[in-house]
């Protein structure tokens, strides 16, 4: 449940084109990071303690910082 309306949360909050939205883009990069989390944590079948999750997302860096390079969050 929390992590659907994490979900909800971030689309809604890629939907709003407000007049901050340049300000707060450094901000808003780490839902990238989020929807990197919540994926893995689906894919694990939202069991936080399953061992896959222990190992580190190697491409987090990269999608990260094309992400920022498209403007995009």
């Amino acid at each position: 449940a929390v992590v659907a309306r994490a979900g909800e949360h971030l689309a809604e909050a890629r939907r709003y084109r407000g007049p901050y939205v340049n300000r707060a883009r450094p901000l808003l990069l780490m839902a990238r990071l989020a929807d990197m989390h919540v994926a893995r944590l689906a894919q694990a079948g939202m069991d936080p303690f399953d061992p896959a999750l222990a190992r580190p997302l190697a491409t987090r860096h990269l999608k990260l910082a094309w992400a920022a390079a498209r403007g995009k969050f």
